[in-house]
């Protein structure tokens, strides 16, 4: 045990406001969303060595990165060693389970006032915070990036005196009193209470001893906004005097265990006792995800139940057998089921050896290829090359009451150029449950319930649009853009057709682009779905008579100084079809009713007028356009998306939002798409002209093409498809939209190139489609599949459209973006899939659309 000497701890540490016994916890949390009585906050988790970590070494290769990571793993589980009473002892001192190295994921953590940020450990196996403090420098600090934490320099800095609760004897840690007799040569005072001190070893000799102590924890959101950060005043944390060992994974620990002490019994009630997490892969270059208060709901989500055992630190899971492949194969497991950690802070699943022999054995046997020796120093013995015949079975863990599927991703890694190894590993100790494992699965914590939840999700779809779902796996977001898809080019039809019915084009839903707005005075900033294929611009509007449930602010027209609603001879309200108008003389208001599609989904409201204005990408000061017409929408039916406020006409019509602002931009804009799955923002541009520099002087420009059926769409003159030296010549009317994601063809024309693509890729498509669309899919495990550019011949020039416009990959398999519509004579619609990566111009006055290749990731 180290001891102190109280005058050098009270030089190094003390003003008079130390020593005030802590005020209670007190949580503030700004700009959270309620739930059930508490808060959900999220957070990005970083990994050790991803590029996002300030830890991270561009020199390391893959493969060193991945040994890393699997050492760490290694150094950590083994050191997770329960006794009959879950921990054991180094003479007086706990041995606790987190080994900070690497296969870790951090957090961003500030404390005291002014702020201070670090880089923590955030971990499930653990409970104390500590972070080291800078009067570690007249013992032994470990090395670090950022500062270390001075809290001389705090305000808010208060010890815990030994008097405190909080001192008492705590499962998570050692605590003692530092007297002011603890190191007097001359004994003239008998022992007194004043400091707390603490110390936690770990396994591999690294501790840290220091003083307890309370201060303002805040924790930075993930969202771009500066102020939304949730803040613990008063939170018990250690002040890191003595450190020894390795502190290689991060600046501290962030305890997420079940104890008195973690950050999540701390926040307690405010967040409902719930914290969840999800894991992007190493190799992602993805933050992964921490939310605070937030239940794992939606579709294929499972629940086990857990226990804390005697340590009330780990989450202990009972695991009744796994199984493998299709056949269901039974790995031996012990008849009473298996005791097993889940914990964030180590990389591999560790297994009794017997389970793990079985295991392996198991699936020697399902995979029926040659193995291969391990890379040195891998602790790996079951590799593979990650050739295409590589293509191993699910795994499924059988918890109590909950069966979870792992994937490939989530039982192998490579760890070597062409070598995958089996992520687990034998251990003559506690069964763990790795962050491997963990990869892609939304992992929820529910401490009142006392269970742990699982739903597959895809955690490298982080896009900063608030209608981004994390519950989603990537199948369920790609089958939901394509029925999107589907449904949008459904809308364009029935609006070109002759039926009597009023129809419009846009079923608000996932695989659109959405575009931050304000509207009024003062501002209120919505979002809202902007589309090439409406004219109409409307927003829900308060006081709301039938409206979907919108999460996000709902404007109201009687807030705003500069509304008004428009009469029914006003000039906007005359360039509305008949068919949407509905005008009370009486009233003198321009009531509209817009149906979409088969009468299922529609908005009603009053248009009205009122000052727009945008933010411009270089953060300069907002834009404001006054007297815009919008529909003020005060009920809708039928389907909406719940975080989108209304839509933005962009279309080509008198009443869309271009045509309004019409001499201000020179009747001009463009924009810059990456993938509705992407984490990068897209971009939208009013006025200015394409930038040559930007765009490599590639640039075609094809007109638009005036049709008597709707003057909304923008009808492009398609001549002919070409793959390679295969031909397709068309004399073909296609609508470019940015509300469809999938691109559709006439049957007849789709059926031709199909025997193109087929030619071109040297397969036929899975009569198995993964998807609930007829898609053509390509299985990549039976032969390597190189899919080829397809060129659109416009009138005027060529698009090439690489791979990546034209082709997704879903599991294994490789599938088109080009589909068929429902019959010939059906719109065919370039959707947005194709206009990835391409900064699309159109211009009203010269009546024609530009192409210019361009990565839209730095736009």
């Amino acid at each position: 045990m180290h001891t102190y000497s109280l005058a050098i701890l009270l030089s190094l540490l003390l003003v008079s406001s130390f020593l005030k016994l802590p005020n209670p916890v007190l949580i503030e949390a700004r700009k959270l969303v309620s739930s059930s009585n508490g808060r959900v906050f999220k957070i990005n988790l970083i990994h050790r060595n991803s590029p996002l970590s300030p830890y991270y070494n561009s020199s390391m290769t893959p493969k060193e990165r991945l040994k890393r990571s699997s050492l760490g793993s290694i150094s950590r589980g083994l050191k997770i060693q329960l006794s009959s009473t879950y921990y054991h002892t180094i003479g007086d001192v706990e041995l606790f389970d987190l080994i900070p190295n690497g296969g870790d994921y951090l957090m961003k953590i500030a404390l005291g006032t002014p702020e201070v940020e670090f880089i923590a450990t955030a971990d499930t196996g653990s409970d104390l915070m500590w972070v080291q403090c800078s009067a570690c420098e007249k013992y032994n600090c470990l090395p670090q990036k950022s500062p270390l934490f001075d809290p001389t320099k705090s305000s808010t800095f208060q010890m815990i005196p030994c008097t405190s609760s909080a001192c008492n004897k705590n499962p998570s840690y050692h605590s003692h009193c530092l007297s002011n007799d603890s190191n007097n040569d001359n004994n003239e005072s008998s022992p007194s209470p004043s400091m707390c001190g603490y110390e936690v070893s770990y396994g591999d000799g690294t501790q840290s001893d220091g003083i307890l102590a309370t201060e303002i924890i805040a924790l930075p959101s993930s969202s771009d906004t500066t102020t939304s950060t949730l803040s613990l005043s008063s939170s018990l944390f250690g002040c890191g005097l003595n450190q020894t060992g390795t502190l290689g994974t991060g600046e501290g620990i962030i305890g997420l265990g079940t104890g008195p002490s973690s950050l999540i019994s701390q926040l307690g009630p405010t967040i409902n006792y719930k914290f969840s997490y999800c894991l992007a892969p190493l190799t992602s270059n993805i933050d992964s995800k921490l939310a605070f208060g937030a239940d794992v709901m939606g579709s294929g989500v499972v629940s086990t139940p857990f226990t804390t055992g005697g340590d009330t630190t780990f989450y202990h899971l009972i695991l009744n057998g796994i199984s493998i492949g299709d056949e269901n194969t039974p790995v031996q497991m012990p008849s009473r089921g298996l005791d097993m950690i889940i914990d964030s802070g180590t990389t591999l699943t560790l297994l009794p050896s017997s389970v793990y022999i079985s295991l392996r054995a198991t699936l020697v046997s399902a995979i029926e290829l040659s193995t291969v020796p391990a890379p040195q120093e891998s602790y790996h013995d079951l590799c593979y090359n990650s050739g295409e015949q590589f293509n191993p079975p699910n795994v499924v863990f059988h918890f109590e009451g909950a069966d979870v599927v792992l994937k490939a991703i989530n039982i192998f890694r490579e760890v070597d150029d062409g070598v995958t190894c089996l992520a687990m590993m034998a251990t003559k100790e506690t069964a763990i449950f790795g962050n491997i494992a963990q990869v892609n699965f939304h992992v929820g914590y529910d401490l009142k319930a006392k269970q742990v939840s699982f739903l597959p999700t895809d955690c490298t779809i982080s896009p900063r649009s608030p209608s981004y779902s994390h519950f989603m796996s990537r199948k369920d977001l790609l089958n939901r853009l394509i029925v999107s898809s589907a449904s949008k080019h459904n809308q364009i039809k029935w609006q070109l057709s002759s039926l009597g019915v009023a129809n419009s084009n846009l079923i608000p839903n996932q695989g659109d682009y959405l575009m931050e707005i304000a509207v009024g005075t003062p501002p209120v900033e919505l979002v809202a779905v902007a589309v090439t294929g409406s004219d109409l611009t409307w927003f829900q509007c308060k006081p709301c008579i039938l409206c979907y449930q919108q999460n996000t602010t709902m404007f109201d027209p009687e807030s705003s100084k500069t509304f008004k609603n428009l009469p029914c001879d006003a000039q906007h309200c005359s360039n509305l079809d008949q068919a949407h108008i509905n005008c009370d003389q009486q009233e003198n208001l321009c009531r509209y009713s817009y149906t979409y599609g088969n009468a299922t989904t529609l908005t009603q409201g009053v248009m009205g007028n009122d000052t727009i204005s945008f933010t411009t990408s270089n953060s300069q000061d907002p834009v404001d356009f006054p007297s815009i017409a919008f529909g003020c929408g005060y009920q809708q039916y039928g389907f909406f998306d719940n975080d989108s406020a209304g839509v933005v006409g962009l279309g080509n019509g008198p009443i869309s939002l271009i045509s309004q602002l019409g001499p201000s931009i020179s009747y001009k804009f463009s924009y810059c798409l990456n993938f509705v799955a992407s984490h990068n923002v897209s971009k939208l541009r009013f006025g200015g002209s394409l930038d040559n520099n930007l765009v490599n002087n590639v640039i075609l420009t094809t007109p638009l093409i005036t049709t008597k059926n709707s003057s909304t769409f923008y009808n492009l003159g398609l001549n002919g498809i070409s793959i390679g030296q295969m031909n397709m010549n068309m004399n073909k009317i296609i609508i470019i939209d940015t509300g469809t994601t999938l691109t559709y063809l006439d049957p007849s024309i789709f059926s031709s190139l199909e025997v193109l693509v087929n030619n071109a890729i040297g397969a036929s498509p899975v009569s198995n489609n993964p998807l609930v669309e007829p898609v053509l899919c390509y299985d990549t495990t039976i032969a390597a599949l190189t899919p080829p550019d397809i060129v659109l011949h416009f009138i005027g020039g060529d698009l090439v459209l690489k791979a990546e416009n034209v082709f997704f990959e879903i599991d294994i398999y490789l599938c088109l973006s080009i589909t068929k519509s429902p019959r010939d004579g059906d719109p065919m619609v370039l959707g947005n899939m194709a206009q990835v990566n391409f900064e699309v111009e159109f211009d009203l006055l010269s009546k024609t659309v530009s192409f210019a290749p361009r990565d839209c990731s730095n736009a």
